[in-house]
């Protein structure tokens, strides 16, 4: 395996989804359904600082459009700031759950999970990244995690 300039001995590809959404992935391996390599490989701190640079409106593509009516503007737009709806996705969430906490919200092979429970994890990984690791607002938390209802 080769060494990387600063020390590092795994090289990492930046890869993005249709949604705009940004990751790392080790270098050479294939990418999960839905992800392409945008030509930036390098260490995992290098690659990391690269996509905080570039990934300034956290929302996926899909929810950009649907707040501005239409297409969504790039990264960084400040075409958003003033939507009629200014609500964290979060929250939209926490809504839908509280209104339908018995409804499916996930499927993972035999697993499945509601709304009301899928909603109760992400809050205990909200707690735990707040009150453990102390996160506070407005820092970004890379979570890279293969697909499962745990």
């Amino acid at each position: 395996m080769a060494t990387l300039e600063d020390g590092g001995s795994t090289a990492y590809s930046v890869v993005a989804n249709g949604e705009e959404q940004y990751s790392i992935w080790p270098a050479g391996c294939e990418l999960p359904a839905g992800w392409a390599a945008i030509g930036l490989t390098g260490s995992k701190d290098v690659c990391l600082a690269a996509i905080a640079r570039m990934w300034t409106d956290l929302r996926p593509l899909s929810l950009r459009q649907q707040l501005t009516g239409g297409p969504a503007h790039h990264h960084g737009s400040d075409a958003t700031a003033g939507s009629a709806l200014e609500t964290d996705i979060h929250r939209l969430f926490e809504r839908h759950a509280e209104k339908s906490p018995g409804s499916l919200a996930l499927i993972d092979g035999k697993n499945r999970l509601s709304y009301k429970e899928l909603n109760r994890k992400a809050n205990q990984l909200g707690n735990f990244l707040r009150h453990v690791k102390h996160v506070g607002p407005e820092v970004l938390v890379g979570i890279a995690l293969p697909r499962s209802s745990d």
